[in-house]
């Protein structure tokens, strides 16, 4: 409902569909401003002071402003407590992913109460990696394998055909110097003895005749 922009009319949507009744326009508009003040105390609720794990990351929508569709993205942060349970700790929608967005929403993160974090796991967005960099200076970070997998296929795939070309020219090189090369002791001599009974067989018929 965030994303669709929570007008009064995607409300009573979602309403109609989930409870089977089309409410009033009085009754969306209370549960509009109901939703909009559970958002807000979830979105300023105090957080603890220890995770193990950050996980942050950009992520693409289209967001509705009025009659307006436009591309938003969403920074979201998702942290791991002591005890392994996942929590979404905080999002913010800007324009673009930059690294004023990153660090307004890692500040949000120590205003509300985070002072220590185990691991930071992130993608390689330079203004990402330096907003962690000056909130976070002290905490180690990981990259994403969901955002590295594609890179290391990539080289992987690359390596495969440079070896595959590299055998490819190797099996031509050495069958272009087996032709060109003169005859092996070994092999002169097993063609001479695979010549011998053609050789004796014409012998015995010449002899015969005669």
């Amino acid at each position: 409902m965030f994303v669709n922009g929570v007008s009064t009319h995607k409300v009573g949507e979602v309403a109609q569909t989930l409870a089977g009744v089309a409410p009033s326009a009085s009754a969306i508009s209370r549960l509009n401003r109901t939703l909009t003040e559970q958002y807000e105390a979830w979105r300023e609720r105090r957080l603890l002071p220890h995770y193990r794990i950050l996980y942050l990351d950009g992520i693409h929508f289209t967001v509705r402003h009025g009659t307006q569709s436009d591309a938003t993205m969403i920074l979201t942060a998702l942290g791991v407590d002591l005890e392994g349970n996942r929590e979404v700790l905080a999002f913010r929608a800007c324009a673009e992913e930059d690294k004023d967005g990153w660090s307004c929403l890692l500040q949000d993160l120590r205003t509300r109460g985070v002072s220590q974090i185990d691991l930071i796991v992130t993608d390689g967005h330079d203004g990402l990696l330096a907003a962690g960099a000056s909130l976070f200076a002290a905490t180690p970070r990981q990259r994403c394998l969901v955002h590295k997998q594609p890179g290391a296929d990539e080289c992987h795939s690359q390596a495969r055909a440079a070896r595959s070309r590299h055998r490819t020219g190797w099996h031509l090189e050495a069958r272009e110097e087996r032709r060109c090369a003169p005859e092996s002791g070994r092999e002169h001599s097993r063609n001479i003895a695979s010549a011998l009974p053609k050789r004796c067989a014409a012998s015995v018929k010449m002899k015969s005749i005669s």
